[in-house]
Parts: C-alpha cells; structure tokens; sequence
C-alpha cells in the first residue's frame, strides 16, 4: 500500500516503509550492492564492472540497480567517450577523399580544357 503526500496541490506516491525496505535489500544481491556503494562510495564504475566485482552477471544485477537508483541511493550518468578506432578510419576515409579528385575537380577541369583548349 502506498501512502500519499501532498506537495503544491499535486499528490506525490511515497513507497512505505516495507515497500522501502522491500526495495532495498529485496534480494541478496541488492544487499550486495548496498555493500560494494557502502566500500566504495566514489565508485563511478559501468554495469559490467560493478557486476566483476561483486562476482555476478551484468543481467544479474540491472533489475537491483535499478531500483536503487529509482530510490536515489546511486545515481546513473551517460558517459561519452571517445572512439579511437572510428577516428581513424574516418581520418583514413577523409585523407582518401583529400588527395583522390572530386567529380567536381573533374568537370572544373573539363570546362577548362573546352574553354582554353589546353589541359
């Protein structure tokens, strides 16, 4: 049963105590990564690590991770990095284009040689 509370005229939904701790140690694993943020509060680690280093599947953990984050006990961030790989086969792709002519070099040289009559 959920209990109701009040906040500028719109009713917000607050779990209840045993909703709450359902939610929070409703699994052996959710208690076992209540441990490893409690040993390492700074961690900033992917799913995959986290799931390393407490000895379980990714799969395993993304449910429990969840509703800890769904309670603010841990906070999920978008991480962008960089792909290096990419990088160079997009540089190889553009060097490429750089030093092979364009058709539009092709039809500059064309009309050139039509007008001048030397190519």
């Amino acid at each position: 049963m959920l209990s109701l509370e009040t906040r500028s005229s719109e009713r917000v939904e607050r779990p209840s105590k045993a909703e709450l701790i359902e939610k929070l140690i409703g699994s052996e694993t959710k208690a076992e990564l209540l441990m490893f943020f409690h040993e390492n509060p700074e961690s900033t680690d992917t799913v995959e690590e986290i799931a390393k280093r407490i000895h379980r599947s990714s799969k395993e953990i993304e449910h429990d991770l969840a509703d800890l984050v769904d309670l603010g006990l841990i906070h999920e961030v978008r991480i962008l990095s960089y792909n290096k790989a990419r990088d160079q086969e997009l540089q190889r792709e553009i060097s490429k284009r750089l030093t092979s002519p364009s058709p539009l070099d092709e039809a500059e040289k064309s009309a050139s040689k039509e007008k001048t009559g030397v190519g």
